[in-house]
């Protein structure tokens, strides 16, 4: 027998062993909390001030195509062309104020001649369009806007730097943003006359980088591609170009700046540098406009005097992760007064079977928690055999557990993935590393999903690789997903995401010797709509339209807003060439309904270009611009009608 002496021993061996067993155990619960924690609050970070630099990007350029659309609609005009040529400018007054009274977001428009003088120039005073008189008319020869207009190709359109506006010579205080789109004029005989130039103020836009710095999004810059700044930051480094003190990224964080390129070349858009955290995007004015013009109505050459700018959005570590901080501190108090408690409840020996029963239902909740989770999990064998999913894997792809366990992952593939990404990803796991990437894989029923993946590897007691853990989140419905592949008026599919699917869908169709539809449509009757009513009807009716159709379609049917007024329906798996003949005059019948745009009694009309693929070998760019020369050919026949591609004929 133990005697009291040696039980006490005993008792203090067990506690002592016990009191460090939970000290580590709240050293690594604290530990992966607190790992946890930051990683959670790295990724909404992350997530936030990625969608706030994309929305300062479409801020930035929300008017970038009406402006465009207006300077290249007038200088196009022949009877602008002539009043110019003649020297007629009363019409050409009268043409500028209606346009500056319609767009109130205009500052300015003039034309200037070849000599760099204001001959016309009308600007907004207040909510008025004032005509400037010939006296305070100014020579602009020497501004290099005008310089490069006036050596630009007829049709061709240029876009200025984002500066100052300049008065006499004078910067204008206070200091007014501006932004230019200018293009020639020509004459009837191909002579230059001169340019048009519309201002707009960048002043509002460029004050919602210091609004939205206030916010939990981080620290926004607007950057042009010398690193001067532009918004964001001190007021007194900005505009270090224009107001003498040339103070620039590059000089002011020389380090920062020469980082922030470097991850630019690399196109990596998120990057951790000297304690902080950047993400980046950057926005190419000339191509913007071209893919805002659409393909069909594209300028000559479209022209800038800065190939790029940079949005970049920026926090510390001590910033994004303060909050973490406090739930820490507040962690390590509440563990020193749960350790105490539990000490002392350690001394008596009825708890050890309470704490034994608190250890094994821990472990059944952390089961749970796997199995309950949204994320997707499944655990595989050293050789990539499934041993486990859980029941949001079945939710997000559609396999049952039955049709995948002790299968290799390879069933997911959506061959949008090189045998280089795989190989990558078998290489850093297989070495003991962690990879991540976004994964396009597909469902049991072959569509596509987008998933965020971290592929782990498990080991044994000896360090030995014993396995792999994929967890993963899917995204095809996030917000930043949406915003980049769906239509933010409409709701819709957009261009990149329908020729994704485009893409997918004729490979599926040739695999399974199936047909598939497109069917291109352009609206009849809206750009009237649009100028009688305003952009605001214009935008009521794309939503109706939008509804109508999509009413009429199947879920396995793809309805794709491309363009201001076109949109393209995916019809998939169709038996005869006859159903999309038939769904084309089902939306000709529905959209011929009389439309009741708040209050506004309108007609509208739909042309149709249809065209279909079976096995050809056509990407699916070739078979869009097949749709749009069908559907032009349907506006050839008289509108409002549908017209079938002949192949045959075009051969």
């Amino acid at each position: 027998m133990i005697d009291k002496k040696g039980a006490g021993s005993l008792l203090k061996s067990k506690l002592g062993l016990q009191v460090l067993s939970l000290i580590l155990s709240m050293t690594v619960v604290v530990s992966v909390l607190y790992y946890l924690d930051k990683r959670a609050v790295h990724a909404h970070w992350s997530q936030d001030m990625h969608a706030t630099v994309v929305d300062k990007k479409v801020r930035i350029t929300q008017f970038f195509h009406e402006i465009s659309s207006d300077v290249i609609a007038i200088v196009s005009d022949d009877s602008f062309r002539a009043q110019i040529d003649q020297h007629n400018y009363q019409p050409v007054i009268d043409r500028f104020k209606a346009l500056l009274h319609t767009k109130m977001v205009y500052a300015q428009i003039c034309f200037i001649d070849m000599a760099g003088m204001e001959r016309v120039r009308v600007e907004m005073d207040g909510r008025e369009a004032k005509v400037v008189q010939d006296a305070a008319l100014q020579n602009k020869s020497v501004h290099d806007y005008v310089y490069y207009t006036n050596r630009l190709k007829d049709g061709s359109l240029w876009i200025s730097a984002i500066d100052l506006n300049i008065e006499n010579g004078v910067v204008e205080q206070p200091l007014r943003p501006m932004l230019r789109f200018s293009a020639p004029v020509f004459n009837a005989q191909g002579e230059r006359l001169g340019l048009l130039v519309i201002n707009y103020p960048m002043g509002d836009v460029l004050d919602e980088f210091d609004r939205s710095s206030n916010t939990k999004a981080g620290h926004l810059y607007l950057l042009n591609e010398q690193g001067f700044l532009l918004a964001g930051g001190d007021p007194a480094t900005r505009w270090g170009h224009l107001l003498g003190h040339n103070d620039t990224m590059s000089t002011l964080e020389p380090k920062t700046w020469l980082e922030l390129n470097q991850n630019l070349l690399l196109n990596r858009r998120a990057f951790e540098f000297d304690e902080n955290h950047f993400v980046v995007d950057v926005l190419d004015p000339r191509d913007f406009v071209k893919q805002l013009l659409g393909y069909d109505h594209v300028p000559l050459q479209v022209a800038s005097a800065e190939r790029t700018w940079i949005i970049m959005d920026r926090v510390s570590e001590d910033e994004m992760y303060a909050e973490v901080t406090e739930r820490l501190n507040m962690m390590l108090l509440f563990c020193l007064l749960v350790g105490g408690l539990l000490i002392r409840v350690l001394y008596r020996w009825h708890r050890l079977k309470i704490a034994s029963d608190a250890a094994r239902e821990q472990s059944q909740k952390l089961a749970q928690v796997i199995e309950q989770t949204s994320d997707i999990v499944f655990l595989t064998d050293l050789q990539g055999r499934i041993e486990y999913v859980n029941a949001a894997f079945t939710d997000v792809t559609g396999f049952t557990r039955d049709q995948v366990l002790l299968k290799k992952p390879g069933i997911f593939k959506s061959g949008r993935h090189s045998d280089d990404f795989y190989q990558n990803m078998w290489r850093e796991i297989s070495e003991g590393h962690t990879f991540r990437e976004m994964f396009i894989n597909v469902r049991s029923d072959d569509s596509l999903y987008y998933e965020e993946k971290t592929i782990s590897p498990l080991f044994d007691s000896a360090n030995n690789i014993i396995g792999y853990a994929s967890i993963g989140k899917d995204i095809t419905d996030s917000k930043v997903m949406r915003m980049a592949f769906y239509d933010q008026l409409t709701g819709l599919v957009n261009r990149a995401l329908l020729l994704d699917r485009l893409e997918h869908k004729m490979g599926y169709a040739k695999r399974n010797r199936s047909m598939i539809a497109l069917l291109y449509m352009d609206l009849d009757g809206f750009k009237a709509i649009n100028d009688t009513y305003g952009h605001n009807i214009g935008d009521e009716a794309l939503i109706e339209f939008a509804r109508r159709v999509k009413a009429l379609m199947r879920s396995s049917d793809t309805l794709a807003r491309i363009g201001g007024d076109e949109f393209v329906v995916l019809l998939r798996d169709i038996t005869e060439e006859n159903v999309a003949s038939f769904v084309a005059a089902k939306i000709i019948s529905v959209i011929s309904q009389p439309w009741n745009l708040s209050g506004h009694d309108c007609y509208l009309g739909v042309s149709i270009g249809v065209t279909y693929y079976t096995d050809q070998e056509m990407e699916p760019i070739d078979l869009l611009q097949e749709g749009d020369v069908a559907m032009y050919m349907a506006k050839r026949n008289g509108k409002n009608c549908f017209y079938n591609y002949d192949r045959n004929s075009r051969s």
